[in-house]
């Protein structure tokens, strides 16, 4: 018999952009027989209601930590250190739900590069594979580069929306090794 795996997704949107809307799309379309997924989102709205249609448990967790690099060095250095400073430390709640819940888990997947802060934490103190998707392609700063390290070096495998998104990944010192490109399910309105 085979057994399922127990998944978690870390998802920094709750259906409110489009990197929450892939990965519902693509959760309501895995099969429930393989795989037993929970999904723990930053920012609450219809996402609930949505993922409870479908059978998937979702939790609002507001103070999950999230940071990304951005096109200018003054508005980086702003940004991490409210990171640093504010929701690094405000997220302390958050982490030790996550250090406690994590043993239902097989697997941690992290829905944007913006948790690779956090992805790194759960890879040295949970120590559960985690999966990253990556979605953007942020311009080449030191930030940028220093994002892609920590990411190539703590997580298990990449998920990449589009050659682009891999290769630009790539350009910025981004491992060549692990990761797949799987296009966005889009839906048909039509």
């Amino acid at each position: 018999m085979n057994k399922k795996i127990k998944v978690l997704c870390l998802d920094i949107e709750g259906l409110h952009g489009g990197s929450s809307r892939s990965l519902f799309n693509s959760l309501k379309n895995i099969s429930t027989e393989k795989a037993d997924i929970e999904v723990w989102c930053k920012r609450r709205g219809e996402v609930q209601e949505s993922y409870n249609e479908i059978g998937i448990a979702v939790k609002i967790v507001p103070d999950m930590p999230k940071v990304s690099s951005l096109p200018r060095i003054s508005r980086n250095l702003f940004v991490l250190a409210l990171f640093y400073f504010r929701d690094w430390p405000n997220s302390k709640l958050f982490r030790n739900k996550l250090l406690r819940e994590s043993e239902r888990f097989d697997l941690i997947h992290c829905n944007h590069e913006g948790l690779y802060w956090l992805q790194r934490w759960i890879n040295k103190y949970i120590g559960l594979p985690v999966s990253m998707h990556i979605r953007t392609t942020p311009w080449p700063t030191i930030f940028s580069f220093f994002q892609v390290k920590i990411i190539s070096h703590y997580t298990s495998g990449l998920v990449f929306i589009t050659e682009n998104e891999r290769d630009n990944f790539i350009r910025l010192g981004g491992s060549k090794l692990y990761g797949k490109v799987i296009y966005n399910i889009v839906i048909s309105f039509f």
